[in-house]
């Protein structure tokens, strides 16, 4: 496989979709909560993005052990400040360029999740076993109601 910069981003992204063996794929394993909404089971397109998106997660995770050896490294051989703030700023560059690429295609998941089950376009997302794509109705924000009776009656 080609190096990310060979290419075009969108080029290599539907590359990388490609080569993804839908078989290896490790399927969500949450059940369905009672307070979800089911909506349909994820394509096998959606599934490949899902494991485009999870390999960008796992790339940035080694590009942050990757980035604290390099830092190590650097700070063994004693370099003057302007070499340590050159190979720093070139190592936030990769970290920002790995969490933009991250952004993009964790984003284009989202849409496109959105697009294939329009019942999700403003509920939040959840994936569960079996493929199953589920609008999740989250309270965690939520007051309990006998805690907002109580304040409302002070």
């Amino acid at each position: 496989m080609s190096k990310p910069n060979d290419r075009g981003l969108f080029a290599e992204l539907t590359a990388r979709m490609a080569d993804v063996n839908l078989g290896d794929l490790d399927e969500p394993t949450d059940e369905v909560q009672d307070d979800d909404e089911v909506v349909g089971v994820l394509t096998d397109e959606l599934k490949r993005l899902y494991a485009l998106r999870s390999q960008e997660i796992d790339r940035y995770g080694n590009l942050s052990v990757k980035n604290m050896r390099k830092t190590a490294d650097l700070m063994e051989s004693k370099p003057s400040p302007d070499e340590m703030r050159a190979a720093l700023e070139g190592l936030a560059q990769e970290k920002l360029a790995h969490k933009i690429r991250y952004n993009i295609v964790d984003a284009l998941f989202k849409a496109a999740l959105r697009l294939e089950f329009p019942a999700l376009a403003d509920k939040k997302a959840a994936l569960r076993e079996g493929w199953q794509v589920a609008a999740h109705h989250d309270r965690s924000g939520e007051l309990p109601l006998t805690l907002l009776v109580g304040l409302l009656s002070c």
